[in-house]
């Protein structure tokens, strides 16, 4: 049996040919050719630390990891502007600015807490509160902590 697409899905948008999409693909397709045109003017060391974000109104944003790479950056901005002019269809930049970018996540591999094994006074206590109390979500609550053995976590 056929899955029925949905007409937001991004497959559906992909075969309609949605204006709005193609403009972002053309725009990411320049920017990132933009990106290998500004990589081959710039010594190797930036390469890890720096891509270009946009050009807009005469403007190339260049997005670096860190600031220490973005005052490193600065130095190299007359020399490399003027190489870009030299581009016909880049001759229209007149600034360069330098915008330092959010570090990404880490992802955490932290193991989970281990609670204490509920001792059997404790877990009637738990139970018998569950059981006078009228909130039937703090009920739900407190039975799961009753019901909390020596392998839970938190």
């Amino acid at each position: 049996m056929k899955k029925k697409q949905h007409k937001t899905s991004f497959d559906h948008l992909l075969q309609t040919h949605h204006p709005f999409l193609q403009h972002i693909m053309t725009k990411l397709d320049e920017l990132q050719t933009l990106n290998h045109r500004v990589m081959s003017f710039l010594d190797k060391k930036y390469h890890e630390h720096c891509q270009v974000c946009n050009l807009r109104d005469g403007i190339l944003v260049l997005g670096v990891d860190a600031p220490t790479w973005g005052t490193l950056l600065r130095f190299e901005c007359p020399t490399l502007l003027s190489h870009l002019r030299k581009i016909p269809s880049l001759a229209g930049i007149i600034k360069i600015d330098i915008k330092v970018l959010p570090p990404e996540p880490m992802e955490e591999n932290i193991p989970p807490r281990r609670m204490k094994k509920l001792s059997p006074q404790a877990i009637n206590f738990y139970k018998n509160l569950a059981h006078t109390c009228e909130d039937p979500s703090l009920q739900k609550i407190l039975f799961r902590i009753a019901s909390h053995g020596e392998d839970a976590a938190f």
